[in-house]
């Protein structure tokens, strides 16, 4: 298998960023004024999607329920059918955004080797 590097995740392989009480995933969910700084993409009535602030790779996006549950089975169908939602709106969403990422990351490679 081979690696993946990643070296922005080194903060959190730190230990960076521990020290908060409580589940991370509820403290986001309350916090709606937060969204920017807590990497929160999109909301909507029973899930919230945020970017991964240590990905292993572009456009890693987690969907998260604002209840707070142990397993997918405990979910409502209401729930889950806006996990679902969400996700199909993060899937169409990323293309177009890891495009521009990545003819960005092109050009400045682009640069460095001239």
């Amino acid at each position: 298998m081979n690696q993946v590097l990643a070296p922005w995740r080194m903060e959190c392989l730190r230990g960076k960023g521990k020290g908060r009480d409580g589940c991370v995933c509820c403290q986001c969910a309350a916090q709606p004024d937060e969204d920017a700084a807590q990497l929160v993409a999109a909301r909507s009535e029973h899930v919230f999607a945020v970017l991964n602030r240590y990905p292993y790779t572009y456009g890693h996006v987690m969907i998260i329920p604002y209840a707070h549950i142990a397993s997918c089975e405990a979910t409502s169908a209401a729930g889950l059918a806006d996990q679902m939602t969400m996700a199909n709106r993060v899937m169409q969403a990323l293309p177009d955004t890891l495009a521009n990422v990545c003819h960005a990351l092109r050009g400045v490679m682009q640069r460095l080797d001239a």
